[in-house]
């Protein structure tokens, strides 16, 4: 069956009304716009010769709190001008 993937919500239901607990997973959770503005974007085709970076992020439940935190956000989204395809970046706690 194609829902039967349970790594996130809009793949799996469950027979109960109080559990267990989930969240959309990255790739969802960007398209639906939910933390654009803690969403940090990458086009690695830009990169090319530059100094590598690296960002700390932190998970969905800190979202009100990324600036706190110190963090540079909660998804990273990877997509180049040269290429099709897109990655997404994200944990939770």
């Amino acid at each position: 069956s194609p829902f039967t993937m349970i790594s996130c919500t809009m793949g799996y239901g469950f027979n109960q009304d109080d559990g267990p607990e989930q969240c959309f997973n990255a790739v969802k959770s960007y398209r639906l716009g939910w933390f654009a503005d803690q969403a940090i974007e990458v086009d690695p085709s830009e990169l090319i010769g530059t100094t590598p970076r690296s960002f700390t992020l932190v998970g969905f439940v800190d979202y009100p709190s990324v600036e706190s935190l110190g963090a540079d956000g909660v998804i990273v989204h990877i997509a180049s001008s040269t290429s099709p395809e897109e990655y997404y970046i994200h944990f939770n706690r």
